[in-house]
Formats: structure tokens, C-alpha cells, sequence
């Protein structure tokens, strides 16, 4: 049926039913088809919400991400714009015209302790380590939820060696980055509660060099440097993640970085890029990567 109803717009929107007249600047009557004029009654109109109900089901049901790339659509999709916001002139097209460009990609933020694997519906994944598992007890120990169970993971898996705990953290982003996900998420995430080295020194050789160590189990060729702004946002840091010296090194691997926001709220989308941009710049970086579903696209800072 959602592929019926999609069938049945999508021509029309491309044909037109009626022709209607549109004035050029030298006042030359120009005749031009009015992909809405078959809509002529609220039913109609009705039918085209259902449209957009149809396309949502799609898009969950892993159509939507190719009908996207479908000119037929793209071009109904213009029309849409159009008629619903009253956009005529050249300007606005070209307005229009870079509103629907954008991509939406799909893709999935996966835990180093997660039992399933990377979904095939996910355009790209993000590789990251929350938890520490103990096999003594089967307990998981979440790295970033408070200070009390990190303190806990602390106490109960490396007795009371939080330069220890630092070190198994990083193990598990090593182990995680041999897997070479499309971005390894907030490197050194286990800094997230250690506001002021409240907990333990992150200039500690121990602490630097297991990153580090980390870090080098990370394909340049194959992943992205998330500079992620998440915890700034949420009020537990006033910088970015990763620490510069690994932004450093990273360039001097030859990697690249991705800007990320690590939103969990609509208004926090972007949140904080000029400052990552910044920290960036600080590394000695001067562009960073978009996603597209052509592949990576550099874009300055």
C-alpha cells in the first residue's frame, strides 16, 4: 500500500494535471505545470499528509534513505516546498534547492559490551566504550553515569587504583578501535567526571600513555576523531573531548576529526562547534570531515 500511495503521487507531482501561467521578467507569458493543481479539495490535500505519513514509514523501514537519492522524488519534494511556503523567486529556489540537498544519514552509536552486532540498515556507527564489565561478578560498571558508580567500578574492579581503572578503560577504546568503526566516540570519555583532577591525574604518564596506546589501535584510513562537545553541554566540562595531546598525535598519524555535538536534546544539535573548532585549530587541524553517503567530505574549520 506505502509503496501504491507513493507510486501514485510521485508521477503526478511530476506531470501535472493543468497548466498554469507564470510571468517572466519582460513581462513573456511562460506556461509552466502546477504539480499541486490535481489538489483541488481538502481530501486531496488530506492525501498528501498521508504522503508524509507513508514516507515516515518508509524511512524506519529503510526506504526512505534511497528514496531520498530518487530525482522523480527530489523533484515533487522541491514542489512541495514550494507551494507550501510560497517560494518563487531564484533566490529562494536556490534556497529551496540546498533544503533538500542536505542528507539525512542513519547510524548508530554502539557500546564495546554490546551483545549485537553493528545493524546492516546503519549508514555509518559510531564506536565507543561506557561501560567496564567485571567478569568476577558480571557486573557492569558504568564509566560516565556519576562519580558515586564510578567510584564503585573503582574500588570493586581495581581496588581503589583509579590510574588503573584509566588504564582498563583504555583497553577496552583499543579493543573497540581494532574494529575500525566510522568514528571512535569520545575517546576519553573516562575524563567526563574528573572535573579539576578531582579523581586522578590526566597528566599522569600511566593515564597518557594507555590513550595513547589506545589511540594507535585506531585505522586513520578507516575512522574518525570524534571532537565531541556532548559534556559541555550537560554541564560536566568546559572543553571538548579528546585532550589536545591526542588530537596531536592523531594528526600527526595522518588521521582526521569529526565535529560532533553528542546531542540528547533537539537544542543542542550544534551545540558548542566553535569551540571544538577551536580545539581543533589548537592540534594544528585546519579542516574536518563531513559524512555523506558518498563517502567523507573535508570542510574547513
Amino acid at each position: 500500500t506505502a509503496v501504491k500511495g507513493i507510486s501514485y503521487l510521485i508521477p503526478r507531482a511530476d506531470s501535472g494535471y493543468r497548466q498554469r501561467k507564470r510571468y517572466t521578467k519582460k513581462g513573456t507569458p511562460q506556461n509552466t505545470e502546477s504539480p499541486f493543481a490535481f489538489m483541488d479539495t481538502e481530501n486531496e490535500f488530506q492525501l498528501l499528509n498521508c504522503f508524509f505519513q507513508i514516507l515516515a514509514i518508509l524511512f524506519w523501514r529503510n526506504l526512505g534513505l534511497s528514496i531520498f537519492r530518487n530525482k522523480k522524488f527530489l523533484a515533487f519534494l522541491h514542489c512541495v516546498v514550494e507551494q507550501f511556503f510560497g517560494i518563487h523567486n531564484s533566490a529562494d529556489h536556490t534556497q529551496i534547492h540546498l533544503f533538500i540537498a542536505k542528507e539525512v544519514l542513519l547510524g548508530i552509536e554502539q557500546d564495546s559490551r554490546s551483545a549485537q552486532p553493528v545493524p546492516d540498515w546503519a549508514d555509518y556507527w559510531i564506536g565507543s566504550v561506557h561501560n567496564l564489565y567485571d567478569p568476577k561478578t558480571g557486573k557492569y560498571h558504568g564509566i560516565d553515569w556519576d562519580r558515586e558508580r564510578l567510584i564503585a567500578c573503582r574500588d570493586q574492579m581495581f581496588g581503589g587504583d583509579m590510574l588503573a581503572l584509566t588504564e582498563g578503560y583504555y583497553r577496552d577504546v583499543a579493543a573497540m578501535a581494532d574494529r575500525r568503526p566510522a568514528i571512535l566516540g569520545h575517546i576519553d570519555l573516562v575524563t567526563k567526571l574528573n572535573r579539576g583532577n578531582a579523581l586522578f591525574d590526566e597528566d599522569d604518564p600511566r593515564c597518557r600513555t594507555a590513550a595513547l596506546e589506545a589511540l594507535h589501535h585506531t585505522d586513520p584510513d578507516a575512522t574518525l576523531l570524534e571532537v565531541n562537545t556532548g559534556a559541555i553541554s550537560r554541564g560536566y566540562r568546559h572543553t571538548p573531548y579528546p585532550a589536545v595531546f591526542l588530537l596531536r598525535e592523531w594528526r600527526g598519524m595522518g588521521g582526521q576529526i569529526i565535529l560532533t555535538a553528542d546531542a540528547h536534546s533537539p537544542e543542542t544539535v550544534v551545540y558548542g562547534y566553535g569551540q571544538a573548532a577551536e580545539l581543533a585549530r589548537a592540534a594544528g587541524f585546519r579542516e574536518c570531515v563531513l559524512l555523506t553517503g558518498r563517502g567523507w567530505k573535508p570542510c574547513p574549520l
